[in-house]
Formats: structure tokens, C-alpha cells, sequence
């Protein structure tokens, strides 16, 4: 009862300022007391190659002097230097590009933090900047720890203060924020902060400079000046789904991987986030004359929001952000690797991410390819009638014994190695019904023992078969949970509603709305899956959500899944349950946790979110994770441009895909989805054929290996280098391409060297 009144309150204050929370507040009373504080003897950190020193001098700015306290990495044996602060004050000349007139000098380039607040009294955020803000108008507060230096920065206007730790490491600097730490006044409250956002910069217009941003596969920023500067961020592991989202924004991948950085001729840095990714955004700030450079940095969300949609009598709508009122409780790390010489660019950025999964025992062994791939669609849920009486039935498009007699046909056809996943065999198809699909398969499908048989075939023909099951998504109360009871809230305590969008206008299906599992279930629902499975005969799961989405869950319960917390540790958790038991487990265009423990990850991204901010994609996720991890591209039957699909294929070695139906129905026409078209095996049985055909040998010479290193040449063309001595050059240009060692590359083509 008590928890019905809680949610009823909470709905009653949709409106409020700052949302309602079954938390208390976790930030401390402002000190608003000024007092002496920098370290009476600073301790100096270093190890055997780097040096990190603090250091105090007088700037001025508009004429006021002030303490300046900047933290710098030196490397000892080249006198290499990085820092949070790309250039101060007055220091460096800006000029307008248009114009030609001198600029005034931004002081964001200088600044260790940037905080976004919420003005309380009139629900107004807005930016403050620790150079003027707490260095020249507030206080910032030093003190030693162990190898290296606590920072507090006062903003006393605001009445808020935020503390950062630089702390050296054998390889790496360590910065870190614990939220808990936080003063705030009463008006003005912390909603986020970005942390050494110039650490990871490059002055505009350097010649051998860039930007690395990881949307999708990677994307690289050349940092020109522009008439007018660029703003970007997008959230770390896509959207939290937890978050009212009226429309779908223009992104077409989400960030997978928590880690940029920056190149600066010879030397460079890749920043990690380590700690507090899902709370994190990544974003860019580029072009701006005022400012001198551009950055890539890391944002961390104090507060979870959501949106607040208000419809108006004109028919218009207010958007508004709501914030709970208690900070997300993940510490947020991350950590500043240097990069010099051979290693000062995106290949070294990999291999440095690389080298940290393998240190925290993330990947070790190497695995070999899957170089043929299928996913097969069951059927969907389709308008019938007996006597004039409507109902819903499933129509199939394909069975368990279709898709045996497909995969014995592309394994005559190939010979090769198969990979193969069931999507859609629930007791509602590909529509998402109850909840992971009824625990159950639908009798149109076929009997158990039909099953059996598909799972035996592909045993005893080296194809690994994963039969597909949604244990986020619950539309209805099925399978003993309640849609009102055992649901994720919103960071205002409201039950979190999701929807699918419409390819055309982007805008929400209302027909499609459901709800998430409660966090605190996830496990649960992860064994209900595992005892269904246990009568059936197969040895393989695949769970598409859980591997590409993730959420917060703000109930009253308690506050471990604020910002998205725990949700490495809940996939970890999960998939060691159906390890444990002998079952392989498939990812789907998974994030970095989820990909490290996937058994094979369908649809890995090949481009960005091709915003306009970016230059040019990279794959960077492919330079990570091929060789540990057998790796898809998306269905090649489904590509707008099947050629350069292909090249992307063998540009980062990714297994070829296809998505296949056995029999097309008229009525997969009302399917507001893409499955069904142009995947009909019929129509792509000769493609498999010929296009493994062309690229046997390519699977066999790069079958388990690494990514080396990945560059794009000057003159366009691609070359990567595979550990075990095999070069690939792609061409996507419409203009033969020549390589460094005078071989040609034919126009929207490669070679294999």
C-alpha cells in the first residue's frame, strides 16, 4: 500500500522542478567557509617513465589575477607533456575566420571540469566553467594523496563544489569523480560535469591532428576551423530506455565502446571510461575560432532525467527535463593513457583498449571466424477471421525443418564454418508478445522433436544454432510478472514506457508501448529462459536486447541501477548462468560488456552515425574485438548498396550475414518492419554461394586473426594489416587506387596481399 501511495505522490509531482526519488539526496551541505587550502608539500608522483606534477602560478584574466592549479603528465625520457588545460586565458591569439578580427580567448580550454546546474527556481540549466568560476571567483582546494593530487573546485556563486582525483598510474592517469562527494547550496543543483574535456584536444587547423569519437565503428574528427563551431554528444551504449523518447533522433548506431582520444602529430592520448560508463555521454567539440581547439570528452550525468512532454490546447507540446532529486552513485574513472610515436593514433588507441580488457581478464583466448552467418526469421502475428469474428494468429515463414533444409543447402553449397540464429520462433513471431515469447515455441513452428533434429543436424555439421529470447521487454503480464509491479521507473519514479518507432517519420507506434523488466529481475527472467531450455534440445541462447540495450531503473528499492549501474556485472552474471550449463551464448550489435561475453556477436557496426561533425569512419571496434570474438556484419540481402557493403565486410573482417525467410506471405505486408522483404532464401541462395565462393580464401588467411593496424592512405585507399601477415586494401573510391608498393586496387574493390 505504502508503495502505491509513493507512486500515486510521485505522478502528482510530474510537473515539479526536480522529480521525486525513493532516495534521500546523497550530496552534502555547501562549505561555504573560505580557508586555506593547497598542500603545504606537494608530493611529487612518478614512476619509472612518468612524472605528474602540480603546480600553482599567478594568471590573470580581464585584468584579475588569480591562482592557477594545473596537474600535468610528463614523460621523463621525451619531456612529452599532457594536461587538462589545452591553453589559459589570454594566452594564445584567437582570430574570427570570417572576419580576421581578434577574438576574445575562451577560458573552456583551460578548465579541469565543466558543470551543467539546474537553477531550481525557474527550471533553467545552464554551464559553469571551473577557470573563471572557481579559480578566479570561487576557490579551488588541493590536497595530496596517495601518487598524486584531490582537487575541490568551489563554484561559491552556485554554491556547489565538485572534487576530481589525478592519480598516476604505471601507464595511465586516473581521473575520478565520486558523486557522493558533491556539496550543493539550496537553489542550484549539479545535473552533470565534464571532466578534463581539453585533455583530449588538438588546436584547429593542425596539420596530422584528428579527434577519435567511437560512434558505431569508430569515427575520426579533423578539427577545422569553422565559421561556426560544433557541439555533439551522444550517450555511452545508446539511449537509457528508461527515458521518455517521443522520437527517434537521427543517430543510426549508438556508441558501443566507452573510450576516444586524441592525436597530435607524434604523440596522442586514449582515454577509457572505467568506472560509471552507463552514467557517461561522449561528445565533441569542434571548429570553434573563440576557443582555439577542439576536444573529445567525457560527460557524466550526476542526475538521471527524463522528459516531461506537455501537450497544449493549440495542439503543441512543451519538452522539459525532470531530474531525480539523488545522484547516480557509480564512481566515475577514467583513464588517460599517453600514446607516442608508432602508437600515437587510432590503431595504438585500439590496441591500448585492447591491452586494458586483456589486463582485466576481459578477452583472452583467440577464437576462430564464422565466416557464414544466417539469421532466420520464425513468422509474425497476422489479422485472421472465422464467421466475421477477428482474431490474431501466427503465420509462418519459416520451420524448424525449413531451416535445416536451408542450412543443409548452404552447407553444400559452402562447406563452410556456420553460425545460426532463430529470431522470431516465440509464441507470437518477430512481434513482441509475452514475455520471452511465452518461454515457449509456437506449435506452427514445429514439434519439440522437429527441433531436436535441427539442433542434431547442426551438431553433428559444425553450425552453432542460438534460439533468440527478449528478457528485457515486457508488453503484458505473462510468465508471473505484473507490468505494474515488476517494472523499471523513470528517473521521476513513474513506470518506464518504451516504444518502437517508425522508419518514416521517426516519430513512436503507439501500438507498440511496453514496458522494461525491473533491473532487480533480470537474473530472474535469465532463469526462467534457462529452465525452458533445459527440455528443449539445443545449446545455444541468443539475447538480442540484452546485449544492445541497457537502462536505469530509479524504483524505490535502491539506487544500484541509477545511471544505468550494474549492468556489465547483470550480462556477466547471466551469461556464467547458461555458461555454467553448457550453452553458447550470441550477442547482437553488443556493447563493449556484452561483446566481451558473447560466444559471437551478430551485426557488429561497420559506420558511424554519420553526423556531419565526423570526417571519416573507421573500424575500430572490429581493431578490438576480431580474433577474440567471431564477428558479423549486418544482413548483406538487406544492404541499400550490396558491393560497398561487402568491402566493409573484408575491410575489418567481419563473417558474411544473411537474414532469411523460407516462404514470403501477402500478409508480411503489414509488418512494420523490414524481415521479410528480400529475404527470401530462394531469391539469395546463389548470392551465399557465390559471394563465400569469391572470398574463401580471404576467411582462411585472416581465420582468428587480430587487427594490427588500420590506416587510410592518402590517396583514399584502406589498408589493414592482420596479425598473421595478411594485408587487405579496399577501394571504395569510383577511380583505380594504387598501394605503397605500386600493386593496383580496381575502383569499389580490393586486394589481398
Amino acid at each position: 500500500m505504502k508503495r502505491v501511495i509513493a507512486i500515486i505522490l510521485c505522478l502528482l509531482m510530474a510537473f515539479s522542478l526536480v522529480g521525486c526519488s525513493g532516495q534521500e539526496k546523497l550530496t552534502k551541505s555547501f562549505d561555504s567557509e573560505k580557508k586555506p587550502c593547497s598542500p603545504e608539500n606537494w608530493k611529487l608522483a612518478e614512476n619509472s617513465k612518468y612524472l605528474l606534477t602540480y603546480d600553482e602560478a599567478k594568471n590573470t584574466l580581464n585584468g584579475q589575477s588569480f591562482d592557477d592549479k594545473i596537474v600535468m603528465l610528463e614523460d621523463k625520457a621525451t619531456g612529452e607533456t599532457w594536461s587538462f588545460s589545452a591553453g589559459g586565458g589570454e594566452d594564445l591569439e584567437a582570430v574570427d575566420p570570417v572576419t580576421g578580427m581578434p577574438l576574445p580567448r575562451m577560458p573552456e580550454p583551460a578548465s579541469a571540469l565543466v558543470v551543467e546546474y539546474l537553477d531550481t527556481e525557474n527550471n533553467q540549466r545552464a554551464e559553469s566553467i571551473s577557470y573563471t568560476d572557481a579559480n578566479r571567483n570561487g576557490r579551488v582546494c588541493a590536497y595530496n594523496v596517495e601518487n598524486g593530487v584531490k582537487l575541490e573546485y568551489y563554484f561559491d556563486y552556485y554554491e556547489i563544489m565538485i572534487p576530481i582525483s589525478f592519480v598516476l598510474r604505471e601507464d595511465s592517469v586516473a581521473v575520478s569523480f565520486d558523486p557522493s562527494e558533491i556539496q550543493e547550496g539550496g537553489r542550484y543543483k549539479a545535473v552533470s560535469v565534464r571532466i578534463a574535456p581539453f585533455w583530449c584536444s588538438v588546436e584547429n587547423d593542425q596539420e596530422d591532428s584528428y579527434l577519435f569519437h567511437p560512434s558505431g565503428s569508430g569515427a575520426i574528427i579533423d578539427p577545422e576551423t569553422l565559421a561556426q563551431g560544433v557541439t555533439y554528444q551522444a550517450p555511452v551504449f545508446g539511449r537509457d530506455y528508461s527515458m521518455l523518447k517521443e522520437n527517434e533522433e537521427t543517430e543510426t548506431e549508438d556508441i558501443k565502446m566507452p573510450v576516444f582520444g586524441a592525436k597530435v602529430g607524434n604523440t596522442g592520448t586514449c582515454a577509457i571510461i572505467e568506472k560509471g560508463q552507463g552514467a557517461c555521454y561522449i561528445g565533441a567539440k569542434v571548429g570553434y575560432a573563440a576557443m582555439k581547439y577542439s576536444s573529445v570528452f567525457a560527460t557524466y550525468q550526476i542526475r538521471g532525467y527524463t522528459e516531461n512532454i506537455t501537450e497544449r490546447m493549440n495542439n503543441g507540446k512543451t519538452r522539459e527535463a525532470v531530474y531525480a532529486n539523488a545522484v547516480n552513485p557509480e564512481v566515475l574513472t577514467i583513464g588517460f593513457y599517453p600514446l607516442t610515436g608508432d602508437k600515437a593514433n587510432y590503431s595504438g588507441m585500439a590496441e591500448t583498449y585492447k591491452n586494458f580488457l586483456k589486463k582485466n581478464g576481459a578477452i583472452s583466448e583467440k577464437a576462430d571466424d564464422s565466416p557464414v552467418n544466417v539469421t532466420f526469421i520464425g513468422g509474425v502475428m497476422v489479422n485472421e477471421s472465422f464467421l466475421g469474428v477477428p482474431y490474431k494468429d501466427l503465420t509462418a515463414a519459416t520451420t524448424f525443418k525449413q531451416a535445416e533444409t536451408i542450412l543443409a543447402d548452404i552447407k553444400g553449397n559452402t562447406g563452410a564454418k556456420i553460425s545460426a540464429k532463430l529470431l522470431g520462433f516465440g509464441s507470437s513471431g518477430i512481434d513482441l508478445g509475452s514475455y520471452a515469447g511465452g518461454l515457449k515455441f509456437h506449435k506452427n513452428f514445429g514439434s519439440k522433436k522437429d527441433l531436436s533434429n535441427l539442433s542434431k543436424y547442426c551438431g553433428d555439421n559444425n553450425v552453432d544454432l542460438y534460439f533468440d529470447f527478449d528478457i528485457i521487454k515486457l508488453k503484458k503480464e505473462s510468465s508471473g510478472y505484473s507490468t505494474f509491479f515488476d517494472v523499471a521507473y523513470s528517473a521521476v519514479e513513474k513506470v518506464a514506457q518504451a516504444y518502437d518507432f517508425d522508419a518514416a517519420t521517426r516519430g513512436y507506434i503507439s501500438s507498440s508501448r511496453y514496458n522494461l523488466l525491473a533491473r532487480e529481475l533480470l537474473k530472474d527472467g535469465a532463469g526462467k529462459v534457462l529452465k525452458a531450455v533445459n527440455k528443449w534440445d539445443i545449446h545455444g541462447v541468443s539475447f538480442e536486447t540484452l546485449t544492445s540495450m541497457s537502462y536505469s531503473d530509479y524504483s524505490a528499492k535502491g539506487n544500484d541501477y541509477y545511471g544505468r549501474g550494474k549492468t556489465a556485472e547483470d550480462v556477466n552474471e547471466i551469461v556464467k548462468m547458461f555458461r555454467e550449463k553448457n550453452y553458447k551464448v550470441a550477442g547482437y550489435s553488443a556493447n563493449a560488456y556484452a561483446a566481451i561475453a558473447s560466444d559471437i556477436v551478430y551485426d557488429a557496426p561497420t559506420n558511424s552515425s554519420k553526423e556531419l561533425i565526423f570526417s571519416y569512419d573507421v573500424p575500430f571496434y572490429e581493431m578490438v574485438f576480431k580474433g577474440y570474438i567471431p564477428l558479423t556484419g549486418t544482413s548483406i540481402n538487406m544492404a541499400a548498396n550490396h558491393n560497398t557493403h561487402l568491402l566493409k565486410m573484408v575491410e575489418s573482417g567481419l563473417g558474411l550475414h544473411y537474414t532469411v525467410i523460407n516462404t514470403y506471405d501477402n500478409d508480411f505486408i503489414n509488418y512494420q518492419g523490414y524481415y521479410f522483404f528480400g529475404s527470401e532464401y530462394d531469391s539469395v541462395k546463389d548470392d551465399i554461394k557465390n559471394t563465400y565462393a569469391s572470398l574463401k580464401d580471404y576467411y582462411a588467411a585472416v581465420n582468428g586473426q587480430e587487427i594490427l593496424s588500420h590506416t587510410v592512405l592518402a590517396n583514399g585507399l584502406r589498408e589493414t594489416v592482420f596479425s598473421g601477415g595478411t594485408t587487405v586494401y579496399v577501394n571504395y573510391t569510383e577511380a583505380e587506387l594504387t598501394t605503397p608498393a605500386g600493386d593496383k586496387v580496381a575502383a569499389e574493390s580490393y586486394i589481398l596481399k
